[in-house]
């Protein structure tokens, strides 16, 4: 962490802080440059660690290697009605799976939920079938074509408690495989060794999508519409895998065992495949994190023919056929961590000697500062702890360590929220009430000095009126001149910007009392996203009357707007973190609900690293180096979801990573310069180290 090892040090003693008072025991988190995990030290203000770390005699320091494991695989609640060549969708805590073949029933329409321990019948399917693949959510699933005898095109919605017909897939087929949402889903391969066929659903209709590089049956999917992965299938034996971008279908590194009628789980960048035959029935398990695949904990038992569901580090393996017969058995994925420890430096306070890892006593007359290298790693979005009300359409301001969750649509009530909440750089905590429910308002500001403007109110009329928060409590604010919904917002809560709206060019700037007229939008818009300052901001994407989404990006100098070069993605509901010349936009909704996000440098838009969920209307927050994405659509299930981006770091630059004084009896580490958490930490001559956090 502060001498930039990879891994956590390990501290016993009390804490007390501005969040904590108390006995501590325990670790803090970190991967060189970055905090990772719960964030490592979820505190703010100062730290100051007495008790057994008070240094009377000398005290070691000691860092926790913390190594991936390959997972493990433990046993969850067995199927009602065992069988195998049934389809799966949901997570490892709401899953469902549909469909099958045992000897009881032969061709089976049975449906079943699971609630992370047991399984529950739900209703059938109306057409029973077998070698069928599934997408979606517990409550959101579509059961795609499958075998009734013969390949049928039938294609069925299962909204949490019953089925109902969608729409037939072009090219009936048996033995394929799904990704996707019941909106947004994908079908490919299936029937024969040379299907190579994809087809995309809207909700409504399949059309035709890109076809596979290597046609081939009984392989597994993951992933969404426009980030979706295959793997393995029989053609011989396959090991295939290969990686769709919602147009067409690349070629990507093969599993390490090739094998067909395996299941999986995940994403794109981050999927999992159990289970199959090659041409033996297995037990294995690979992770695939967009390069190559790995080996992972073998499963508790051998099976083919199985259904998955879940994400790499939550997945599900669910039925199929093994040894023993028909299986009703359900595993459980989950990761695991190897961890050594190693000796970094003792600390003498009676001394004044340092002594190193390798026992060697430094004798030290003046100062001396020990070189700490930093971390390398590419830029990435990484799950956080949910929202404790899902929603959508709600506004976001604050920092990765600070943010505020305000208002939106809460589909649960079926209402807008009054809600707000707080985000530590951990987890997510109830904050103040809004004095009115509204949703797709504009926000600017800190956690502790937030700003919510314009809307939609809980009668569904647009509003004009702003409250200012506290951090404990809103009161109310200067109203906007113009009602509006679906705006962007920027600043702090005493120079802000209210920016478009649907359908809007006005930008109203306010002054910490009242509002007044700023330079109008060249391109008038709503579902907008807005960074930057009151007199340098960015405003990008949206969409304008006729429902066309758009990707024009224009620049406020504090009078007027200047247009500059567009997105590559046009979208709208989209998120949005940085300053004028440096921001970062994610997620939003193009044809349908993406991942994308691109980097503007004051010049140009660039792709970086997608999301792991795509989604729209979502709060955001954050700079363009780190950044979070939380709420949004589709669905309840994604409008809890919270997502962290951290930009990518540069490594093996030398940097002094703590300087030590005899003459003063005082250590100071000093941080990251990448990451702005840990402001410092000094080691004084009382015998108490100081943390200050960012």
């Amino acid at each position: 962490m502060a001498l930039h090892l990879t891994g956590s040090t390990d501290v016993s003693g009390s804490i007390t802080s501005t969040h904590f008072s108390g006995s501590f025991s325990g670790s803090f988190q970190g991967d060189g440059s970055r905090l990772t995990g719960v964030d490592a030290f979820p505190y703010t203000g100062s730290a100051e660690i007495t008790g057994s770390l008070g240094v009377t005699g000398s005290v070691s320091f000691a860092t926790k290697i913390d190594v991936p494991g390959p997972g493990a695989w433990s046993t969850g609640g067995n199927l009602v009605d065992g069988r195998y060549s049934l389809a799966g969708a949901g997570t490892q805590n709401a899953a469902l799976v549909f469909g099958g073949f045992n000897f009881t029933v032969a061709i089976a329409a049975l449906t079943e939920e699971y609630n992370g321990s047991s399984w529950t019948a739900g209703s059938n399917l109306s057409t029973a079938r077998w070698l069928l693949a599934g997408a979606g959510t517990q409550t959101a699933a579509i059961a795609i074509s499958g075998n009734v005898g013969g390949s049928t095109n039938v294609t069925e919605e299962y909204n949490g408690s019953s089925w109902s017909s969608g729409g037939n897939i072009s090219s009936p087929r048996s033995a394929l495989a799904g990704a996707g949402t019941q909106n947004a889903g994908l079908a490919f391969g299936g029937d024969s060794g040379t299907c190579g066929c994809t087809e995309e659903y809207n909700g409504t209709s399949w059309s035709t999508g890109g076809v596979l590089s290597s046609g081939r049956y009984r392989l597994a999917g993951a992933g969404t519409q426009n980030a979706g992965l295959a793997f393995g299938g029989r053609v011989g034996t396959c090991g295939c895998t290969e990686e769709y971008n919602g147009t067409s279908w690349s070629t990507a590194s093969s599993l390490l065992n090739g094998r067909y009628d395996l299941a999986g789980a995940g994403t794109q960048t981050a999927g999992l495949a159990f289970g199959g035959c090659a041409p033996l029935i297995s037990s294995c398990t690979e992770k695939y994190n967009n390069t190559s695949w790995s080996a992972g904990g073998a499963m508790i038992s051998t099976r083919s023919e199985l259904t998955g569901a879940g994400i790499q580090t939550a997945a599900l393996a669910i039925g199929g056929k093994g040894g023993g017969g028909i299986s009703s058995a359900t595993d459980e994925y989950n990761p695991n961590t190897i961890q050594s420890i190693a000796k970094t430096f003792d600390y003498s306070k009676e001394t004044g000697n340092i002594t190193i890892s390798n026992d060697v006593t430094l004798e030290l007359t003046g100062s001396a500062k020990f070189k700490g290298i930093t971390s390398t790693s590419s830029p990435t979005w990484n799950t956080r702890e949910g929202l404790t009300t899902p929603r959508s359409d709600l506004a976001g301001t604050g920092t990765v360590y600070a943010s505020l969750a305000i208002g939106g649509y809460d589909s649960s009530l079926s209402a807008m929220s009054y809600s707000t909440e707080e985000y530590n750089g951990a987890a997510w905590s109830v904050g103040g009430l809004l004095s009115i429910n509204v949703q797709q308002q504009g926000a600017a500001g800190t956690q502790t000095a937030g700003l919510s403007f314009g809307g939609y109110n809980g009668s569904y009329s647009l509003t004009t009126a702003t409250e200012e928060y506290d951090g404990s409590t809103w009161s109310t604010g200067g109203v906007l001149t113009t009602a509006r919904k679906q705006l962007a917002g920027t600043g702090t809560q005493t120079a802000a910007l209210a920016i478009g709206g649907f359908i809007s060019n006005q930008t109203e700037e306010y002054n910490g009392a009242a509002w007044g007229s700023g330079g109008n939008l060249n391109t008038a818009r709503g579902f907008l996203a807005g960074v930057g300052e009151l007199n340098a901001a960015t405003a990008f994407g949206g969409i304008i009357a006729g429902a066309v989404k758009v990707s024009c990006t224009e620049e406020y100098d504090g009078t007027a707007w200047a247009t500059c070069t567009a997105m590559t993605t046009p979208r709208y509901g989209l998120g949005g973190a940085g300053i004028q010349n440096d921001a970062l936009a994610f997620g939003g909704r193009g044809v349908s609900a993406v991942t994308c996000t691109e980097k503007y440098d004051g010049t140009s838009w660039s792709a970086d690293a997608s999301m792991l969920v795509s989604r729209f209307a979502i709060g955001s927050s954050g700079t363009s180096a780190k950044a979070l994405a939380f709420g949004g659509y589709p669905g309840n299930e994604v409008g809890g979801c919270t997502e962290r981006y951290v930009g990518t770091i540069t490594g093996g630059e030398t940097i002094n990573a703590l300087d030590f004084s005899k003459t003063t009896g005082e250590t100071m580490i000093i941080p990251p310069i990448t990451d702005p958490l840990i402001l410092g930490a000094l080691w004084n001559n009382s015998g108490s180290l100081t943390i200050s956090l960012g």
